[in-house]
């Protein structure tokens, strides 16, 4: 049950991570 949630906690973050580098690269993108 924690190792589940552990990797739920994981993907959850990873999703977070990769919305946030997609919206940086989208205001650099416009930047450039």
């Amino acid at each position: 049950m924690s190792i589940l949630s552990g990797q739920n906690r994981l993907k959850s973050q990873c999703a977070f991570l990769w919305k946030c580098k997609s919206e940086q690269k989208a205001i650099t993108d416009s930047y450039s």
